[in-house]
């Protein structure tokens, strides 16, 4: 046997007394989103349209399971209907054994989606387009050729809030992946129209220009991620290009307001400062 949960939230709360009646009150569980989803700025609701129509089709597999369900002798199910606060609540054991199997030659499926709560942005662009947030800083140690304007980094440290560390070692290597990225974007990559169009001419990092990377997981679980875990890819390359460009202002004074920092540029800021 099965043991299946059933939930459905911020619904009126039906009592099905009777298997006959599951139907019905499966049906009538659903109708309220049809009045309560948000339109649209357009008004025409696109988004609308496409919601019912998954709800449409959500309720048709919902009818179907309980017209099988009705199907079953009594005694291969046992059931009680009972009322919380604000979820409807189904505890059922059922027998899959003596259920038909769809097409497929599946018996029981189930699918799930989830929406984290956010607010779009108004016209001062202010809102809350995003559910959650990650945290990081990373430190960057270089050295430079003063007379050539090469900059070399020697040493990373990366310190990311990750919510829950699932897997570390996948961390680690997404965390690596970006600080690559973002020592591209600071040093090497630059997109120059008719000249940079092969990676001949497109310089990226390749391994032997990573430095040693040091990596430490914050885990400040997240309630609204799987299992308490946020992302991390971005977050891994965004603080790249700004600790390099932190560490050459630490070592020369300059401040490299163009990306990527190359040796001519470097160089460049290097003679202005002297001569001024």
């Amino acid at each position: 046997s099965y043991r299946l949960l059933v939930r459905e939230l911020d619904f009126s709360i039906y009592e099905a007394p009777r298997r006959s009646d599951l139907s019905e009150a499966v049906g009538s569980l659903f109708h309220p989103l049809t009045t309560t989803y948000p339109q649209t700025a357009d008004g025409a609701g696109a988004q609308r349209r496409e919601f019912e129509q998954r709800l449409g089709k959500a309720r048709e597999r919902f009818v179907d399971f309980h017209r099988r369900l009705d199907q079953l002798p009594s005694s291969n199910i046992t059931g009680d209907f009972k009322r919380d606060t604000e979820p409807l609540l189904r505890e059922m054991d059922i027998e899959l054994s003596a259920m038909e199997a769809n097409a497929q030659g599946e018996v029981l499926t189930g699918e799930g989606s989830f929406d984290p709560p956010t607010t779009p942005l108004d016209e001062n662009m202010q809102g809350a387009p995003y559910a959650t947030y990650g945290f990081g800083v990373q430190m960057a140690e270089v050295e430079i050729d003063e007379a050539l304007g090469t900059v070399k980094v020697t040493r990373v440290l990366a310190v990311h809030d990750v919510g829950k560390a699932i897997n570390p070692a996948l961390l680690e290597g997404q965390i690596e992946g970006g600080i690559a990225q973002g020592l591209g974007l600071a040093l090497m990559e630059e997109f120059v129209p008719g000249v940079t169009e092969n990676l001949h001419d497109y310089l990226i990092p390749t391994a032997g220009d990573l430095p040693p990377i040091e990596t430490i997981l914050i885990e400040d679980p997240e309630p609204l991620g799987p299992y308490g875990a946020k992302g991390i890819g971005e977050q891994s390359l965004i603080p790249t290009a700004p600790a390099i460009f932190g560490a050459i202002h630490h070592a020369t004074g300059l401040r490299m307001r163009f990306a990527p920092a190359t040796p001519h540029r470097v160089r460049a800021a290097i003679l202005a400062a002297r001569d001024g």
